[in-house]
C-alpha cells in the first residue's frame, strides 16, 4: 500500500481508551490493543483511582492534575487523611509514641522541628546575659546587643557565639 492510497479521513478508534484514541491504520489499532488492552494487567494503572493510561508519562500527568493536594493517604491508627506518605508517617508518631524532639528547658515534646522552634521562641525566648531582657527572636536579641551593649555580652555564660561582630548570648535555661 502506498501513501497516496490511504484515505486521509479514515481513522481507527480505540473505544477502550479514556479518552478515546484515534489511530491511522487498522494494523496500528491491532498493535495498540495487543499492547495496552491484553487483559487486567495491561497499561499503566493509577494506584489512587484505578484509571489506566497508555504511558507512564500520561499516568504522572494524571496524578498531578487529578490527585495533587487531595488527602488520599490514611493513618493506620485513626481515620485522618493526608496528602503524602511522609505526612502520614509523621502523624503516626502520635499513636506510636515515637517522639523526635524534646525541649531542653521544659517537658514539651513534639514530632516536628518547626513546632519545637516555635515553642522555644514563644515559651522561652532569648535572654540577654547582661541585662536579662527577653527577646522572642534571635535577630531582635542580636540588634539589642549591638545597640545597648556595643555587641559584647559576658563570656561567663555557656552561650552561643556569633562571629561578626563578637556577640555572646545566653539561651534561657542553659
Amino acid at each position: 500500500m502506498f501513501y497516496f492510497d490511504i484515505d486521509i479521513f479514515q481513522t481507527f478508534i480505540c473505544f477502550e481508551c479514556t479518552p478515546l484514541r484515534n489511530l491511522c491504520t487498522h494494523q496500528r489499532l491491532l498493535n495498540h490493543r495487543a499492547k495496552f488492552h491484553r487483559g487486567v494487567n495491561s497499561g499503566f494503572k493509577c494506584n489512587m483511582c484505578a484509571q489506566k493510561f497508555l504511558t507512564p508519562r500520561k499516568l504522572r500527568k494524571h496524578k498531578k492534575m487529578a490527585h495533587v493536594f487531595t488527602k488520599t493517604f490514611g493513618c493506620h491508627f485513626c481515620d485522618e487523611l493526608f496528602t503524602s506518605e511522609c505526612s502520614v508517617t509523621t502523624h503516626e508518631r502520635i499513636h506510636t509514641g515515637i517522639i523526635k524532639f524534646e525541649c531542653k528547658i521544659c517537658d514539651f515534646k513534639c514530632n516536628r522541628f518547626i513546632w519545637m522552634e516555635e515553642h522555644s521562641k514563644e515559651e522561652h525566648g532569648y535572654i540577654c546575659s547582661v541585662c536579662q531582657i527577653k527577646c522572642a527572636e534571635w535577630g531582635a536579641l542580636k540588634d539589642h546587643t549591638l545597640q545597648e551593649h556595643g555587641g559584647y555580652l559576658t563570656s561567663e555564660s555557656n552561650a552561643g557565639y556569633i562571629d561578626s561582630p563578637r556577640v555572646w548570648v545566653m539561651y534561657k535555661g542553659e
